[in-house]
């Protein structure tokens, strides 16, 4: 007869522990997998190939082509970290013609991502928790620059080729919107300063530039883990010391723009 109480509360006991169990597990659930459903889109490594269009001040304007690779990665915590490289695999110069008009056997341009290693560091913010995430970040990078310079004064040329890299601070805002397990829309904008490590033009004009990129994308799984993205860009330049108000004509890019696909594996 003794022996039933004891049973009864040890019963209950172990009852009222199995009750309390679920609630701490969904805790912990809830504090390591709240950007579980915006992993899926993020944490990846992809390739891609990108085709862009430049504009260049005074004069003209070219084509290139670039080979881009990109690891992401959005911890548990809510840090977000983005490295990205690209390097140019084709770049085309127009002729270009002298001041009275006539043709110019130079060619000449500018094309300021010739190589570059950049790096995005932020945290990520849920507005509406299943399908909205704001990440402001910090990003900061190398980029090198090849130029070739026709300077026109007084219809007399001076041609130059120059190796200039830019050391690149800035930070920006990506806002993205994931409809469902299988696509995901986003924007991104940023503003960075390119800092001149060359000396200045011709004239004295500094090649140090703010850059304001913006762009706009999707990403969209494919298979299990395979997923493609693509997305475009508009980026105008702007020069302090602006080359474009020199004496002579200075091709420098004015504007960049372009689009790229790319394939990717989440991990």
């Amino acid at each position: 007869m003794l022996a039933y109480p004891l049973n009864f509360e040890s019963q209950t006991i172990a009852k009222n522990s199995l009750t309390q169990n679920p609630a701490q597990v969904n805790t912990s659930n809830d504090e390591t997998d709240r950007f579980h459903l915006f992993q899926k889109f993020i944490n990846q490594y992809s390739i891609g190939y990108q085709f862009i269009g430049i504009n260049f001040s005074n004069v003209g304007n070219a084509n290139a082509q670039d080979l881009n690779i990109n690891v992401t990665k959005l911890f548990d915590m809510g840090i977000y970290i983005e490295a990205n490289y690209d390097t140019f695999t084709y770049f085309s110069q127009f002729l270009q013609h002298h001041p009275d008009g006539s043709p110019s056997l130079d060619r000449y341009g500018d094309y300021p991502k010739f190589n570059g290693l950049n790096l995005k560091v932020g945290y990520a913010l849920r507005p509406i928790p299943e399908h909205l995430y704001v990440i402001p970040y910090a990003t900061g990078g190398y980029n090198s620059q090849w130029a070739t310079y026709t300077v026109d004064v007084n219809a007399q040329q001076t041609a130059n080729l120059t190796q200039n890299y830019f050391l690149t601070f800035g930070g920006g805002v990506k806002l993205a919107y994931r409809i469902n397990s299988w696509i995901n829309t986003y924007i991104d904008t940023s503003v960075v300063q390119n800092q001149s490590q060359a000396p200045a033009l011709t004239y004295g004009a500094s090649l140090t530039n703010y850059a304001f990129n913006t762009q706009i994308g999707t990403k969209i799984h494919l298979y299990d883990q395979l997923q493609c993205g693509l997305h475009a860009f508009y980026m105008p330049l702007y020069y302090p010391d602006s080359p474009a108000n020199t004496p002579a004509k200075v091709a420098v890019t004015s504007y960049i723009y372009g689009a790229m696909f790319s394939l990717g594996l989440n991990y």
